[in-house]
């Protein structure tokens, strides 16, 4: 991958964090945000360049339930914009898309968060803490809702 100037776009049905060859990309805490998740998306900008090196880069964007699919209001509800998880991104050097969220991605559940939500808090297990493994493809879906940028 060309080191330049690098920008990742990100938003997610759900909460996200992304870490760039293993450091964690902006400080912003519940990513991307609250919003009104059957109307749009929140999108945030990274500037990621003193991140990326020369080479082969890893890009790992764990996903959490969030306003999306955690449990809400006194009734303990679910589902509230839908039930499933996704991440939308796009990853540029220098103005060019060197990586896209598609169908190429691979995901796994076997990592140390075991369950999380906003009610109910998370679920963490240090003892899958290390290398991830359990890689499968994934499923996608056209986005129909308009991204809005949000704050970091």
């Amino acid at each position: 991958m060309p080191k330049g100037n690098a920008r990742l776009y990100i938003t997610a049905k759900g909460l996200y964090v992304a870490w760039l060859n293993g450091v964690r990309v902006g400080d912003m805490v519940l990513a991307p945000g609250s919003f009104t998740g059957d109307k749009h998306l929140g999108a945030q900008t990274y500037d990621v360049t003193p991140l990326l090196h020369e080479g082969e880069n890893e890009l790992l964007i764990p996903l959490g339930y969030g306003w999306h699919r955690s449990t809400s209001g006194v009734d303990g509800g679910r589902n509230l914009f839908g039930d499933t998880l996704g991440v939308l991104f796009q990853l540029e050097a220098d103005g060019k898309a060197v990586c896209v969220s598609d169908a190429d991605m691979r995901a796994t559940q076997r990592d140390p968060i075991r369950q999380n939500d906003m009610q109910q808090g998370e679920v963490y297990d240090a003892r899958l803490e290390g290398e991830l493994t359990g890689w499968h493809g994934i499923h996608t879906d056209k986005n129909d809702l308009p991204l809005v940028g949000m704050e970091l």
